[in-house]
C-alpha cells in the first residue's frame, strides 16, 4: 500500500510540475499586461507554452519558427486572425512540431489559411475556422496531424501530404475543387459534413496503402470519396444530390488486403454509376466486399465493378439507370460473388455479367428495362435461386460468348420472355420458367456486352 500511495503521489508532483513548466502568455489589444499581437505572443513563447488569444480581430501574417514544439494558441469564440490586405502572406505558418490550434478564426486572404511546414509533424487543429482564402483553408506536410470539430469554407481546400492523418466532426462547405486531399497511407476521416463542392468531397491518395472513410455527409457536389489506393474501408456514409460516385474505389497500382464497402446510402446521382470500383491488378488474397448498400435514383446505374474476388451481398438499387446499358449492377471481373442483393426499376436490367467463375446467389431484379439477369461472356458462372419478375426483355438471359453457365433453382415470371439460352453448354435444372424465346432468333443478349 505504501508503494502505490508513494507511486501514486510522485505522478502528481510530476505532472505538477509538468503543468508549471508551460507558461500562459495572454495577447489582447485591450489589455495593457498582455502581449498586443499573435505574432508577439509568439515571439514571447518557448516549447510546450500556451498563448490564450483575446477577443478582437488581428490583423497580421503569423509565423511560428522551428524550436517552439508543443505550442498552443487558443482563442476564444470571438477570437479573428485576419489576413487580408494589407497583409499579403499566409496567415499563419507553422514550422514547429506538435503545435495546437484551438478556437480561432483565420479569415480573409490571398494566400493560404494555416500552413504546416515540413518537420511540424504531429500538429492539432481543434475547434477552427477558417474561410475566405483564394488558395487552400489548410495545407499540411508531414505525419500525424489531427483535424476536428472545425470548419471550412470558400477556399482551395484542406491539403494534407503525409501519414496517419485524422480528420472528425468538421464542416465543409462552398468549394470548387476537392474539400480535404489527402496524399499518404492511414488516414482516418469520419464523421464530417460536405455540402456545395466541385470535384471529390475528400481524395484520398494512398498507393499501395489504406485508408478508413465512415460517417461522413455528402450534399450537393459532385464526388462523395474518390480513393486511389490498395485497401479502403468505407462505411455508415450518406450521399444526397451528387452528380458523381459516392464511392470510387481506385486501386493504385493494386488493390491490397481486405476492402469493405458497407452501409452506404445515396439518393440521387446526377451523372453517374454510385459505387465504382476499378482494380487493374490485385495483390494475391486481396478481396473487396460491398454490402447492406442502398442506392437510389443513380443515372447510371448502382455498381460498377471491374476487379477480381468481389463480394456484393445484401445490396440494393431502385430506380436507377437512364440508358439501356446502364443496369443495377454491372460486373465484370472474375471469381465475383452476388448475393441476397436486389434491383428494381432500371433501365439497363439487373445484373449484367462479364467474367469467369461469377455466382449469382438469390438476387431479386424485377421491373428493369432490359433483362434481370444477363450473362454476357465468360466460362463457369453459376446463378442458383434467383428470381426475375416484370422485365421487359428476359428473365435470364445466356449471351453467345458465355460457356458452362449453370441455373438451377431460380424462378422467373410476367417478362417478356422468362429464358433465352444462346450460350454453350448452358446446364439448367429446378427452374421455374414459363416462356422461353429462340435463341437463333434473338441472340439473346446481341448488342448489351460491354
Amino acid at each position: 500500500m505504501q508503494l502505490i500511495l508513494g507511486v501514486t503521489l510522485l505522478a502528481a508532483i510530476v505532472g505538477a510540475a509538468v503543468d508549471a513548466s508551460a507558461a500562459k502568455i495572454c495577447v489582447s489589444p485591450t489589455k495593457p499586461t498582455c502581449e498586443s499581437t499573435i505574432q508577439a505572443g509568439v515571439d514571447a513563447a518557448i516549447a510546450g507554452d500556451i498563448i490564450t488569444v483575446g477577443k478582437g480581430r488581428y490583423d497580421e501574417n503569423v509565423a511560428v519558427p522551428a524550436g517552439k514544439d508543443g505550442l498552443t494558441i487558443r482563442g476564444g469564440g470571438s477570437s479573428v486572425l485576419d489576413a487580408g490586405l494589407p497583409n499579403t502572406g499566409d496567415a499563419l505558418t507553422i514550422a514547429s512540431a506538435a503545435v495546437t490550434v484551438d478556437g480561432l478564426t483565420v479569415q480573409n486572404g490571398a494566400a493560404k489559411g494555416i500552413v504546416f511546414e515540413a518537420g511540424a509533424d504531429g500538429g492539432t487543429l481543434s475547434n477552427v475556422t477558417i474561410q475566405g482564402f483564394v488558395d487552400d483553408c489548410v495545407n499540411a506536410t508531414g505525419n500525424d496531424y489531427t483535424v476536428t470539430g472545425s470548419t471550412f469554407q470558400v477556399c482551395n481546400g484542406v491539403r494534407v501530404y503525409g501519414d496517419d492523418t485524422t480528420v472528425t466532426k468538421c464542416s465543409f462547405a462552398h468549394f470548387n475543387s476537392a474539400c480535404l486531399s489527402i496524399e499518404g497511407v492511414d488516414a482516418v476521416v469520419s464523421k464530417n459534413n460536405f455540402f456545395i463542392f466541385d470535384i471529390a468531397a475528400i481524395h484520398i491518395f494512398a498507393p499501395g496503402g489504406a485508408a478508413t472513410v465512415t460517417g461522413n455527409r455528402f450534399q450537393d457536389g459532385d464526388q462523395g470519396l474518390y480513393f486511389q489506393g490498395g485497401t479502403l474501408t468505407a462505411t455508415d456514409n450518406r450521399g444526397r444530390r451528387l452528380n458523381d460516385d459516392i464511392v470510387f474505389f481506385d486501386a493504385g497500382p493494386d488493390c491490397a488486403g481486405d476492402s469493405v464497402i458497407s452501409g452506404n446510402r445515396i439518393d440521387t446521382v446526377t451523372n453517374d454509376t454510385a459505387f465504382t470500383v476499378d482494380c487493374s491488378s490485385q495483390l494475391l488474397g486481396s478481396t473487396i466486399t460491398l454490402e447492406n448498400n442502398l442506392v437510389k435514383q443513380a443515372m447510371n446505374g448502382g455498381f460498377n465493378i471491374g476487379a477480381d474476388n468481389v463480394t456484393l451481398r445484401g445490396n440494393s438499387v431502385v430506380r436507377s439507370g437512364a440508358r439501356d446499358d446502364d443496369p443495377c449492377y454491372d460486373l465484370e471481373g472474375n471469381n465475383i460473388l452476388a448475393e441476397d442483393n436486389t434491383g428494381a426499376d432500371c433501365s439497363g436490367g439487373g445484373f449484367l455479367v462479364n467474367g469467369d467463375s461469377v455466382e449469382l446467389r438469390a438476387n431479386t431484379v424485377e421491373n428493369t428495362g432490359r433483362d434481370g439477369f444477363a450473362v454476357a461472356s465468360g466460362t463457369d458462372a453459376l446463378l442458383e435461386g434467383n428470381r426475375s419478375t416484370g422485365n421487359l426483355r428476359f428473365g435470364f438471359s445466356i449471351g453467345i460468348d458465355a460457356a458452362n453457365t449453370t441455373l438451377t433453382q431460380n424462378v422467373a415470371q410476367s417478362n417478356r420472355e422468362d429464358i433465352c439460352d444462346s450460350g454453350t453448354g448452358t446446364t439448367q435444372s429446378s427452374n421455374t420458367f414459363a416462356t422461353s424465346l429462340d435463341p437463333l432468333a434473338a441472340n439473346c443478349i446481341t448488342g448489351f456486352a460491354r
